[in-house]
């Protein structure tokens, strides 16, 4: 990411589009099926911040494929979904 490219956020779930549209005031908002683990691998290599809903797995292998990540957030209740390992 150069200096003036503005971080991507992914949103790999279903939201309220009042809070995308403020996402988008900070992100270059991109969106995934969440349910769908290869396109959530692929968009993922782009991505500065993750929105995962409670479909979506995050591992080891997301982890591994999203060099750039730097946040992850998970809507929903419970660390389930989140490989704390």
């Amino acid at each position: 990411m150069t200096r003036y490219q503005r971080p991507v956020a992914l949103v790999a779930h279903r939201m309220n589009e009042t809070a995308v549209a403020r996402l988008a005031d900070l992100f270059a908002v991109r969106h995934c099926d969440g349910t769908d683990r290869a396109a959530v691998l692929a968009a993922a290599a782009g991505a500065d911040v993750l929105l995962a809903g409670p479909a979506t797995t995050v591992d080891a292998a997301l982890l591994a494929a999203a060099p750039r990540l730097r946040c992850v957030a998970r809507a929903g209740t419970g660390p389930e979904r989140v490989n704390h390992a």
